[in-house]
């Protein structure tokens, strides 16, 4: 399926911090997984448009975007499909005033993923949280966590979570 390569291509040009390519490639998601019916999939693609609209400052996109990915997100129950959306609305909370609930939330979802073995959303959920720390400017918990999520992930065998923590 084309939309979930856009979405993984999107995923790898937005951790390099590349969000003008990124963004077309979850707008296109978007639109096909819709097209579609892939509630889950038009979920996480919205969520990926609203963090990259943030992140460019188009306030219009990124509100338009996060509403139809909280409409979107409360029709699932699977969690496990829908992680990725979690993170990514709980990351954007903490980019728009509302850091001490995104962190909460992120550490929630972290803790949660751990219980159920899923090691990669944890640190999935860990690495938003040091970039929402990183933007409000709490360096010293920033660094701490960077120290965890780099342990981790040099443990687990995770190099895309490594790059990325590199890159924040």
């Amino acid at each position: 399926m084309r939309t979930n390569t856009d979405v993984m291509v999107g995923q790898i040009n937005a951790g390099q911090k590349d969000w003008l390519s990124a963004l077309p490639l979850f707008r296109a998601a978007e639109t096909e997984y819709a097209k579609g019916a892939v509630v889950t999939g038009q979920a996480i693609a919205a969520s990926f448009v609203a963090l990259g609209a943030d992140t460019i400052g188009d306030a219009r996109s990124r509100d338009a975007a996060l509403a139809r990915a909280r409409t979107l997100r409360s029709r699932i129950t699977e969690r496990g499909e829908v992680i990725r959306a979690d993170i990514n609305l709980a990351e954007l909370q903490g980019y728009n005033g509302q850091k001490d609930e995104a962190i909460s939330q992120l550490h929630a979802i972290a803790d949660d993923a751990r219980k159920r073995e899923w090691p990669g959303w944890a640190l999935e959920a860990e690495l938003a949280e040091l970039q929402v720390l990183r933007k409000i400017g709490n360096t010293s918990r920033a660094a701490a966590i960077k120290v965890q999520i780099t342990k981790e992930a040099k443990r687990l065998g995770f190099g895309w979570v490594l790059q990325r923590a590199a890159r924040t």
